[in-house]
């Protein structure tokens, strides 16, 4: 009895560490694409003003 209930346990200690290793996994893909919006919105801000003003500067 006392070696099923460790058993138990253990498999559900190893399916509760699968299951945060794929949340981190999947957060860190979100803050990932987080980031490269952020990134690209500042090169469209930095690329508007002079598109307004007639001239055409690339930034990189």
């Amino acid at each position: 009895m006392l070696e099923d209930a460790n058993f138990i346990s253990q498999i559900i200690a190893a399916v509760a560490i699968v299951a945060s290793l794929i949340f981190v996994g999947l957060q860190q893909r979100h803050s990932a694409r987080a980031q490269r919006a952020v990134i690209e919105q500042g090169r469209a801000d930095r690329r508007a003003p002079n598109e307004a003003n007639g001239t055409s500067r690339r930034v990189r």
